[in-house]
């Protein structure tokens, strides 16, 4: 709009929010720098843990009586070995010669992943969702966005499809990997199978490459959350004591003057505390 301070009520204003809202979610240099952040978090915290433990295991196994007082509990466990690199980390290599990705200026292969170049990408995906494609190359990240020799990617519907609305859609190239997040076309109901062609080129292919998928639309299936999903890890070892590390304060009730406990354990108005054995709890 021409005054700042308002926005187009108009459909392509909610449809450029949309595609906006999906290629920030979707960004793989976001989702790095996320995952960075949170690695630095928690190394932080281990750090400013790891001096408090140490003092007080010190204190514990000079005091027999203080280390029946205190519980045992679970130490944070370190989520990011060193070393340790997905498949999109920006490391080749196995073991200890794990080397920086390094693409290539022009690329010598862009294809599905896990599928030889030539063959048909056949997956289902639900109506009303995006469809994420994931492929292989061994091009540089910034192979769509550089200023010289820029290559091309291009998405459009073929065979029975070809009088279809081509799709929106987003590419994204990290580390070897292409990350293809695509909106079906609006005239696709369910039961229908859209086939799509993927062209790469760029002014120094004598070639491009091509890529064929067919994508078969299916009813909207409702997906529970990752929080209600996920399921809690069982701890490993063959006994109660194998899982057990660090220390943990001991559970602190309060007590009411009347209630259940004061009767129990005898308070009376100068009783500061009374310490349960964590042994007779169980």
């Amino acid at each position: 709009m021409s005054s700042r301070d308002r926005l187009s009520k108009k459909p392509i204003r909610y449809q450029l929010e949309k595609e906006i809202e999906q290629l920030l979610k979707n960004n793989p240099a976001l989702r790095n720098l996320q995952q960075k952040r949170r690695q630095e978090d928690v190394e932080s915290k281990l750090s400013e843990e790891r001096p408090l433990e140490e003092v007080l295991n010190k204190v514990l196994r000079s005091s027999p009586t203080l280390n029946s007082l205190f519980l045992r509990g679970q130490r944070l466990a370190k989520p990011f070995p060193a070393g340790a690199g997905g498949a999109n980390s920006g490391l080749s290599g196995t073991g200890n010669e794990q080397k920086p990705f390094s693409g290539r200026r022009h690329p010598t292969y862009f294809k599905f992943e896990n599928l030889d170049y030539g063959t048909t990408l056949k997956r289902n995906c639900e109506a009303g969702r995006r469809v994420r494609i994931t492929f292989t190359t061994d091009v540089e990240n910034e192979y769509f966005d550089r200023a010289t020799d820029r290559g091309f990617f291009e998405l459009e519907p073929i065979g029975e499809c070809s009088e279809m609305t081509p799709p929106s859609f987003s590419i994204s190239l990290e580390n070897g990997y292409g990350h293809l997040n695509l909106a079906l076309p609006s005239e696709t109901t369910v039961g229908d199978t859209v086939t799509l062609q993927a062209t790469v080129s760029d002014p120094t292919l004598l070639e491009p490459f091509t890529n064929i998928a067919k994508l078969t639309v299916l009813h909207k299936q409702d997906h529970p959350s990752r929080k209600e999903g996920r399921r809690k890890r069982k701890g490993g070892g063959t006994g109660s004591e194998a899982s057990v590390q660090g220390i943990a304060l001991p559970e602190i009730i309060l007590v009411r003057e009347g209630d259940e406990h004061w009767r129990r354990h005898r308070f009376d108005h100068h009783t500061a505390c009374h310490v349960i054995s964590a042994h007779r709890r169980e």
